[in-house]
């Protein structure tokens, strides 16, 4: 039986590469990782760094969400009050009166 081996398409080795891996998989377009590990990794915490920065890239993309679903509910409020103004006149007959000082 023959076996398949794929290698990663990117891969980032040396300092800070771990700091990178938020800004990788955007650029893979991956949103759900399955991160495969050994127990000497999960034991030096090496697997709690990484998965603290997944955890606040998916933090701020679900902040930026949020952002741009408010921004978009204050647009349809908005757009439903402006009719509104069409009420918001002076009354018929109260005209400025002129008083003259004598």
């Amino acid at each position: 039986m023959a076996a398949l081996i794929t290698t990663p398409r990117l891969m980032a080795v040396g300092g800070g590469a771990l700091a990178d891996l938020p800004g990788l998989m955007a650029r893979l377009g991956l949103s759900r990782p399955l991160i495969v590990t050994d127990p000497y990794i999960a034991g030096c915490g090496i697997l709690d760094r990484a998965t603290a920065l997944l955890d606040g890239a998916v933090t701020q993309q679900a902040a930026m969400i949020a952002y741009i679903d408010d921004f978009y509910l204050m647009l349809l409020l908005t757009l439903a009050a402006l009719p509104l103004l069409l009420l918001v006149r002076p009354p018929r007959g109260a005209g400025v009166k002129h008083v003259a000082m004598e």
